[in-house]
């Protein structure tokens, strides 16, 4: 899942979360879950069976990533060997599959070290900003400054500071016209490692008043600048104007705040290391469809991870689920339903905004009435959450899980997937995941699914760690079940 979008949730007052209390145990060995026949009654299938094929598709995609860097980024070989292995797994199904060819730009951050070392040791969560110089090899070590003019932007503001090889803390002027930027989903390794970023930054285009806190800070020797506001930027330069100016990069008020106690009681020395490049991606989604059938409704998940990491959870389990829920599917002249692999979700849900606009180019958007979103569906604090703009799509879901005396939650739609490029052209969507409307399982998410309250949903989000040792089979084998049950209730 991109982190651009989860920052939405927080704070949020119109959370609406529906849960439904039962006893009904979630531990694979003894959990049950129903699929749903044609007359809408409940049948019992195995957790167990369904485990065992959802567990063959997520250890082949951990171990394509582990061959191939350790990740299935779009654009890098783990995703075209992921792609290979959904397109082999799918070619014993009645379905047409073709992949459908794209490209974009990113921007990526090698190098975005801020660390302190006196008088205390710490990281300082930061962004980078684009289009100026990077960091030389090794980065910039020196002593922090902020002058008494805050912004830097006047002629005297060094004056009688002693700030040759410096590293400048400057407030921020925003501009007039700030805008929460795509392109900051693109922004690779710019968020913490939790499963909601404590806070996206927005964009702001880099105007002349901000070129003057940077040539002022050049002119008295600074080797870099950290910006700070209270509402958190990532700036962009125009890199053919502004590639000469500092290495920069931005801080939100609460990292600023302990930077500058620090400062007020010492010297403080800061290593500062940083670079962003704008890279063009060539990659594709894979489309599967019934020959011979209109599709009016698509289900969809992104088969990209992150290239921190194999991406088993996020997003090999939303994979798996719609693999499965294809291949069963597949053989039903009555199915309307087309099955969709992204690229470049975690790019800012690249491949999925690409196909919407090709579907509003060529007019066929009007004959889509919905469209299903599959993300993280085996979270290791799991909990068993649904999101959408339309209650009768939902209602795929949330009518199984009540049938089935199973416990969920009701998710907000603005969390960033590649159902927000469909909900934005006017399709109903829904959406199954295995997070909730918090950044941490609360006691009463606790009471319905176990697992620890207080922690977060996937401990191991956009890491290394999103491996086959920190799923949850439970959840994955739950997803599966309510999403074939969601699928088969569809016929035209």
């Amino acid at each position: 899942m991109a982190a651009s979008g989860r920052a939405d949730l927080e704070g949020s007052n119109l959370r609406r979360r529906t849960l439904l209390r039962s006893s009904v145990g979630l531990g694979v060995g003894s959990w049950v879950t129903g699929s749903v026949t044609d007359s809408g009654a409940a049948q019992a299938t195995p957790a167990r069976q369904n485990t065992y094929r959802l567990r063959t598709h997520l250890t082949k995609l951990q171990r394509i990533a582990e061959a191939n860097g350790g990740n299935r980024a779009a654009g890098q070989p783990g995703y075209d060997y992921s792609a290979r292995y959904v397109e082999t797994v799918l070619k014993s199904s009645r379905l047409a599959v073709h992949r459908d060819y794209f490209d974009y730009e990113t921007l990526q951050t090698p190098r975005q070290k801020v660390e302190q070392s006196t008088p205390r040791a710490k990281i300082v969560q930061n962004f980078p900003a684009y289009g100026v110089s990077w960091s030389p090899s090794g980065g910039d070590t020196g002593k922090l400054l902020a002058p008494d003019d805050v912004f830097g932007d006047s002629e005297g503001s060094w004056d009688g500071v002693e700030s040759e090889g410096g590293i400048a803390l400057l407030k921020l002027r925003q501009g007039s016209k700030t805008q929460v930027s795509q392109a900051t989903a693109g922004l690779s390794g710019l968020t913490t490692q939790c499963h909601v970023p404590h806070q996206s930054p927005r964009a702001q285009r880099a105007g002349d008043s901000v070129r003057r806190q940077l040539t002022l800070a050049a002119a008295a020797g600074i080797k870099a600048v950290i910006f700070y506001s209270d509402n958190l930027h990532f700036l962009e330069f125009n890199p053919g104007q502004d590639r000469d100016l500092l290495p920069t990069t931005s801080v939100d008020g609460s990292e600023a705040d302990l930077l500058l106690q620090d400062l007020a009681a010492g010297p403080v020395v800061i290593h500062v290391d940083l670079e962003v490049r704008l890279v063009r991606t060539e990659t594709f989604n894979i489309i599967a469809t019934t020959p011979g059938v209109t599709s009016t409704h698509l289900i969809g998940a992104h088969l990209d991870s992150v290239p921190s990491g194999p991406g088993i959870n996020d997003n090999a389990s939303g994979v798996a689920v719609l693999l499965e829920t294809a291949l069963k599917r597949a053989g039903d002249r009555r199915n309307p339903w087309r099955f969709c692999w992204w690229g470049g979700e975690e790019a800012g849900a690249q491949g999925s905004s690409r196909f919407v606009r090709e579907l509003q180019a060529s007019g066929g958007i009007d004959r889509i009435k919905g469209y299903v979103n599959l993300d993280m569906a085996a979270s290791p604090n799991h909990v068993i959450s649904v999101y959408g703009n339309d209650q009768g799509l939902e209602g795929l879901y949330t009518e199984y899980f009540q049938d089935s005396q199973q416990p969920w939650v009701r998710e907000d739609v603005s969390v960033g997937s590649d159902h927000r490029p469909f909900m934005a052209a006017g399709i109903a969507v829904a959406g199954l995941g295995t997070w909730g409307p918090h950044q941490v399982k609360t006691d009463e998410e606790h009471a319905l699914f176990g697992g620890t309250a207080g922690e977060p949903y996937d401990p191991n989000y956009h890491s290394s760690q999103d491996d086959l040792a920190n799923v949850s089979w439970s959840a994955l084998a739950t997803c599966a079940a309510a999403t074939y049950a969601a699928n088969r209730a569809v016929t035209e």
